[in-house]
């Protein structure tokens, strides 16, 4: 069923629900389950779960769903293990035969399934009967030909000794006539265990010979001679255990003829009973394949249908059953037109009533979440699920995650890798258009699709990052004229470079930075203040996303006695660090020469850790050293007071607050009230530092990213550039240039790549969701059709 509305799907909050109760006569319930299961926005209520599942009513037809089912399965692996079943159908094309579905008859359907699936199991019990027996002879008369070249031999042997002994000898020999004998195969890795178990129960009373495994199988044939009865029968049953091939043959070499020559005409018989009963089968299955799609969608289409018709309330009206649950706002205005068909439908005289109320109406219950997700949105709201599904009355924490691919870019800057990311995902956008043209495609092609937005801001991300870094496969590249000239004068072995007046690199780092004695001390302290910038920013924001939640509750308590004091908590201290870092930044400090060196192991201007520290430590003493703009120790005391004064705010104001308000409450305990608020507010302080320290990750990964970028760079690409044009050496460049390319796939386009996605989720779940998001809600799941044939595997086109 097509739906219209006039309201746009919810995006940064959780769509408006409804309650909705359903009075249906119990004629009418199958065709209600079933129009609802075809709208596919309703979510009902299972109140006979658990204990009350004595109340259920439709069990037993159930059950005869879930038999069918079971059958279809069966049908199912034989259709693919001899490739005939057939292509599946796509979700449009079964929305599409819902008229056909509706009109085929339940029982009528399930007697077929059974009478197919017992017809099945008969001829492969057949077939397999004839397959086992095929292969017995086959292998008795391998084990024959292994055999008989050894009586014949022997046989040759006692010939041979006939003429030459004395009649005492001949006496013995032939009393060397009751020797028997067991022949078999077993696993070629159980033979050496085989003998010698066969050995130690026979008292080593025993002969035996072995041969080799043949047409690729891990069997080696064998033969034991023993002189007693009783041995052979021990022998019998040991053999068995490594082995079902185990034969008995006489030693006679006329009665091994005349069995071989048995074994070859029965094999002969069997062949072509054998191919015979095959195709047989396989036009069974054929006749199977035909239909199997239409009872394997039916069948689970029913199989929802008789689950869901169980969740209703039976015990209020003998004639009636109610369902209870909810819908999204928007698709509200469609459910009167449902229940008048499935009136209709049903052919019941009594209507089937439907009552709707607003969520907002009904305070006992929380409704599910529903967010609706499209191509482009599935991946960062998934995202944002894996922590936690929403609430219904909190911001989406999913429509904020396209920060995401900026935050694994920082860790990930680099301009050749992010191309590499990029071309995939080119390709992988090339590849959708043509799957899709081709009619299906499968659900692996279907997830790697909806991840492609996710893949794409991240390597463009990372592509502008690695611009910023000016670092590409571990190199700088001058998109800009440097902004440093080298001095022709040198101090000591150290050259010498001054700056170009007072002119700036345009954008990014100057690549002049690279390959200096202090290129890691510049890029440490740009990285690392770069990474508290970035998460105090986020963290602020996400301060910003929890008051929006308590203007869209209206909770003016929280927002006056907990997002005010904690506002003055981070914002004033931890704040000030970034306006100190901005500030450093835009400061143009005088140096000592007007020139750097390599060796450069100092960086000028004030030290911003320490000015934190004198804030709080010495706020009295004014350090020259570490003044960087005017009427800067006023303004840090004025900090100061507010960041010490926040902390009693955020003790007491809450408790205070909840004992007046519930000082009429018998169940009510200060105690608990303060303790639980004092958790609260030791969690929230000391994660103010872990969590900006836990931004420091950024700079972290960058930096490692960037340095094995340049070991790669330097010990295995460039180690060969210089080498003299000989065999050795080419073949030592290859190898290096091998080794280059595999091991930045491995370590620099894999495991990097993965770890930085990995921080990178911790930082969304942790750092930022923890300051306006408890994710504590419940996923909507409605009754739908796509829901009932997902397990299936159908395609959505």
């Amino acid at each position: 069923m097509s739906t219209t509305s006039q309201e746009n799907p919810a995006v940064f909050f959780p769509e408006r629900m409804k309650r909705v109760e359903i009075v249906a006569p119990r004629q009418a319930a199958y065709y209600v389950i079933k129009d609802l299961a075809e709208f596919g926005h309703v979510e009902l209520d299972d109140i006979n779960s658990g204990t009350n599942s004595i109340n259920k009513r439709y069990t037993e037809t159930y059950m005869e769903c879930e038999d069918a089912d079971r059958s279809l399965r069966y049908i199912e692996s034989h259709l693919k293990s001899a490739n005939k079943l057939p292509l599946s159908p796509t979700l449009f094309q079964f929305r599409g035969n819902l008229e056909r579905f509706n009109q085929m008859n339940r029982q009528e359907v399930f007697t077929s399934i059974h009478t197919f699936d017992n017809q099945l199991h008969e001829k492969v019990n057949i077939y397999q009967q004839l397959k086992n027996q095929h292969h017995e002879r086959t292998m008795r008369l391998r084990a024959l030909e292994f055999f008989r070249p050894i009586i014949e031999e022997e046989a040759s042997a006692r010939e041979q000794i006939r003429v030459d002994s004395s009649t005492i000898e001949l006496g013995i020999l032939s009393s060397s006539n009751m020797i028997l004998s067991v022949t078999g195969f077993c696993p070629s890795d159980q033979i050496h265990r085989l003998i010698t178990t066969a050995c130690r129960a026979t008292r080593h009373n025993v002969a035996y010979q072995t041969g080799t495994a043949q047409d690729q199988e891990d069997v080696i044939p064998y033969t034991f001679f023993v002189s007693s009865s009783d041995m052979l029968t021990l022998l019998l049953k040991i053999c068995e255990s490594f082995g079902p091939d185990v034969f008995d043959f006489p030693s006679d070499p006329q009665k091994l003829d005349q069995i071989r020559e048995e074994l070859q005409a029965e094999i002969a018989q069997m062949d072509g009973l054998y191919e015979q009963t095959a195709q047989i089968n396989k036009s069974f299955l054929d006749s199977i394949a035909d239909q199997f799609w239409d009872w394997r969608l039916y069948v689970a289409r029913e199989k929802q249908i008789w689950m869901a018709m169980d969740y209703g309330d039976f015990s209020r009206d003998e004639s009636s059953v109610i369902y209870t649950g909810w819908t999204p706002s928007r698709f509200s205005s469609e459910l009167p037109l449902i229940c008048s068909r499935a009136t209709e439908e049903s052919g019941s005289p009594n209507e089937v009533r439907l009552t709707l109320n607003s969520a907002e109406s009904i305070k006992d219950l929380t409704p599910p979440t529903y967010i609706q997700t499209n191509n482009f949105s599935y991946s960062f709201q998934m995202l944002n699920n894996a922590y936690g599904i929403p609430d219904y009355d909190e911001l989406n924490g999913g429509a904020f995650y396209a920060m995401y691919p900026f935050i694994f870019a920082i860790m990930f800057g680099d301009m050749g890798h992010a191309i590499f990311y990029l071309l995939i995902t080119l390709a992988i956008f090339v590849m959708e258009p043509i799957k899709r043209r081709q009619g299906r495609v499968e659900s692996m092609w279907e997830t790697v699709f909806k991840f492609k937005w996710l893949l794409f801001f991240a390597s463009i991300c990372s592509f502008y990052c690695g611009f910023i870094y000016d670092d590409c496969f571990g190199l700088p590249i001058y998109f800009f004229k440097s902004r440093w000239i080298k001095n022709s004068t040198t101090i000591g072995n150290l050259n010498v470079w001054d700056r170009d007046g007072y002119k700036v690199y345009p954008f990014g780092i100057d690549p002049e930075w690279m390959n200096k004695d202090n290129e890691l001390i510049f890029l440490n302290s740009f990285k690392m203040k770069l990474s508290i910038v970035m998460g105090m920013t986020q963290m602020v924001f996400g301060m910003i996303l929890q008051l929006i939640n308590h203007i869209h509750r209206r909770d003016i308590v929280h927002f006056t006695l907990c997002w005010i004091p904690e506002i003055l908590y981070l914002i004033p201290f931890f704040g000030y660090m970034v306006v100190l870092i901005l500030k450093k930044w835009l400061t143009d400090f005088p140096a000592d020469k007007e020139h750097i060196f390599t060796d450069l192991t100092k960086s000028d201007g004030v030290n911003i850790i320490q000015v934190i520290i004198n804030m709080v430590l010495s706020p009295k003493k004014l350090d020259a050293d570490l003044k960087l703009y005017n009427n800067q120790f006023a303004i840090q005391t004025v900090i100061t007071i507010i960041f010490v004064i926040s902390i009693p705010l955020l003790l007491f104001g809450k408790p205070i607050y909840d004992c007046v308000k519930e000082h009429n409450n018998p169940d009510f305990s200060v105690l608990e009230i303060f303790v639980m608020n004092l958790i609260h507010v030791i969690e929230f302080c000391l994660s103010a530092l872990s969590h900006l320290a836990s931004y420091l990750r950024l700079w972290a990964l960058s930096l490692a990213h960037s340095q094995l970028s340049h070991v790669l760079w330097d010990e295995l690409f460039q180690l060969e550039l210089n080498q003299k044009s000989t065999p050795v050496a080419v073949i030592l460049t290859f190898v290096s240039w091998a080794g280059f390319a595999c091991m930045t796939v491995a370590i620099l386009l894999g495991m990097e790549a993965f770890s930085a996605l990995l921080h990178g989720i911790r930082l969304m779940w942790v750092e930022f969701s923890s300051k306006f998001y408890s994710g504590m809600g419940t996923q909507f799941h409605p009754l739908s059709l796509k829901k009932a044939v997902k397990p299936l595997g159908i395609p959505k086109v």
